[in-house]
């Protein structure tokens, strides 16, 4: 469907769309983060050309790219988020626990917990900038959320049981109001988001209150599970990219759907056939 990320390239403008004319490709779906500001700042010259790039606004995107921009947007729109400070200059104000995170980060990478000033200390020698945010308790959930044309249309929230490098490995669908009004409130902000997000929030024991941690403008790595519960957002969009309507609503999906991944090994002779590989 697209290039590798480190050949994506101004060039793009033309000689990509020529590419997509020529194959017939009508509908374009970023998943990779360095790709998604790219893609999104051309959505009117893919359109243009006859090619629905599905990604939210520029704007949208640029503000996700940015946890120090994604917590202060939250803020703005009404939206619970934990307590930030945005660079080291604040430290006199931290209250530990909190957590470091590189202000452009992904997948956990650079990701810590600090526990006190000393190993603030040691974070300070690494080569990220950080902003910080507190500790929140609860317990951790991933929202996959669908949108068309800037209309909320399903959110599937899922208990982050078990996690390793930001992925979830042991998730279960759970109906979550508060975080599902979170999704269709993000419809009504002053960015426009279309296609699909995810996003990490923290619920208290009961529920019903939820902090927002982060934002991404993608399909999330857990999105296997929203599928499987019943939130099938790639049919809704091959319908509504075919069709021009689909039949998504929030309601048919299930609560209590779980996922477990595992690791798989292969091993092979190289001097034999690879066709008599098999799998552990």
């Amino acid at each position: 469907m697209h290039p590798r990320p480190g050949r994506l390239v101004p060039p793009i403008r033309q000689h990509w769309r020529c590419h997509c004319r020529q194959r017939e490709i009508g509908l374009i779906i970023p998943t990779i983060d360095t790709e998604l500001p790219i893609y999104a700042a051309q959505i009117e010259l893919f359109k243009n050309s006859g090619i629905e790039v599905l990604v939210p606004s520029i704007d949208f995107v640029q503000m996700t790219r940015n946890k120090i921009d994604t917590a202060k947007y939250l803020n703005q729109i009404g939206i619970r988020t934990p307590k930030t400070w945005t660079s080291l200059e604040e430290k006199e104000e931290f209250t530990y626990p909190l957590v470091a995170k590189p202000v452009d980060g992904s997948c956990s990478v650079g990701l810590a917990i600090l526990e006190n000033e000393r190993e603030l200390e040691r974070l300070s020698r690494n080569h990220y900038e950080y902003m910080f945010q507190e500790k929140c308790s609860g317990e951790e959930y991933t929202v996959n959320a669908y949108y068309e044309g800037g209309c909320f249309r399903c959110a599937v929230p899922h208990h982050r049981v078990k996690t390793r490098s930001g992925e979830v490995l042991f998730g279960e669908t759970v109906r979550t109001p508060v975080l599902e009004d979170i999704a269709a409130k993000l419809a009504n902000g002053p960015l426009a988001v279309n296609g699909v997000i995810c996003f990490q929030a923290f619920c208290t024991e009961n529920a019903n209150v939820a902090n927002v941690i982060e934002i991404n403008s993608r399909f999330g790595g857990g999105y296997p599970l929203c599928d499987q519960a019943g939130g099938t957002f790639a049919r809704w969009i091959l319908q509504k990219n075919a069709t021009g309507k689909s039949d998504a609503n929030n309601m048919d999906w299930k609560s209590g759907v779980r996922m477990l991944r595992y690791d798989a090994a292969v091993f092979y002779d190289r001097h034999e056939s690879r066709a008599n590989a098999f799998c552990s």
